[in-house]
């Protein structure tokens, strides 16, 4: 800090309390039902739009990795986010890393 704005003396004012309407600061209890129902299927727009790049990117690197090398990489590897195989995804993710400009 500079010498010429500290103040020895200050003391940060008391922050206000906020009031809520209605006097509650929380909401009724969810069910899991309607928890799963708020959750269910919604992506924000930015990591649609992010992992539609991803893909497409990932896809072409996999395209030209294909015709330029004797290892193959299977078209299906990447196309269900449920069914990945640990194994195949620590092999070609760091290849992918590495190849990708």
């Amino acid at each position: 800090m500079e010498k010429e704005n500290w103040d020895p003396d200050f003391k940060p004012k008391k922050a206000k309390r906020v009031k809520l309407a209605g006097g509650e600061r929380f909401a009724k209890a969810k069910t899991s039902t309607e928890v799963a129902d708020i959750t269910k299927g919604y992506v924000p727009p930015n990591t649609a739009k992010n992992t539609t790049w991803a893909l497409r990117v990932l896809e072409e690197w996999r395209t030209a990795r294909n015709k330029n090398s004797t290892e193959v990489c299977d078209a299906n590897l990447f196309d269900s986010p449920n069914v990945y195989n640990t194994d195949s995804l620590n092999f070609w993710i760091p290849r992918f890393v590495a190849e990708v400009r």
